[in-house]
């Protein structure tokens, strides 16, 4: 039996997902980390533990975000353990295209670039997915309605796409676009100032782009 196999024996268990993602994270870290092959036995089962404790507390509970992280493990140029805090941040970084979504950047281009057609034509704007499809409906109809500074857009796609992000990992089957998309009840038409203002927005962002 290696010393990473080995594990103290006549202890509870923490959490038996994190114990079993750590177990996994272990198996491979030696080829990442060559530094890992001079740990004791005792010395990686303490270490084990750190990291069950760590991934419970934290929320890291599928491989596919223990898969990210490895895959910035395997990114950096050092042979040195990485401690768990630094493994789990890894983890929580999301790989937008893998989940078929945008990056935030190709998000708000693309929600300049519909801003062209409006709701009213939305049916002959490309979306890439259903999931992009509320996106940028949903971006769209809270900027028209708030005028948000280019901050405070910046921040709202971004948190709409971490929550899109989630619903997909979670395994949530998102609705179908709608065909067309019709006025809430209590819709109100921007005034003419408004409209005149958010022109006025979009002709200042990336002008020219036909992505």
């Amino acid at each position: 039996m290696s010393q990473l196999q080995t594990i103290t024996q006549n202890r509870p268990l923490v959490n038996e997902t994190a114990e079993r993602l750590v177990n996994r994270v272990f198996e491979q870290l030696l080829a990442s980390c060559p530094r890992l092959s001079y740990y004791t036995a005792e010395q990686v089962a303490t270490a084990k533990q750190q990291w069950i404790l760590g991934f419970a507390e934290n929320g890291i509970t599928t491989v596919e975000q223990v898969k990210q992280g490895m895959k910035a493990l395997r990114a950096k140029e050092d042979d040195f353990v990485p401690s768990v805090g630094k493994f789990i941040g890894w983890c929580k970084v999301v790989d937008y295209t893998q989940l078929g979504l945008p990056t935030l950047e190709k998000l708000l281009k693309r929600l300049n670039h519909f801003s062209a057609y409006g709701l009213e034509e939305a049916d002959k704007f490309s979306f890439k997915s259903d999931a992009e499809y509320w996106l940028i409906t949903d971006l769209y109809r809270r900027e028209r309605r708030y005028l948000w500074q280019e901050s405070t857009l910046r921040s709202q796609a971004e948190q709409a796409l971490l929550a899109m992000a989630k619903r997909i990992q979670a395994g949530e089957n998102i609705p179908e676009r709608a065909k067309a998309i019709e006025k809430p009840k209590e819709y109100i038409p921007a005034h003419p100032l408004v409209e005149a203002e958010l022109r006025k927005r979009r002709s200042m962002k990336q002008e020219g782009w036909n992505g």
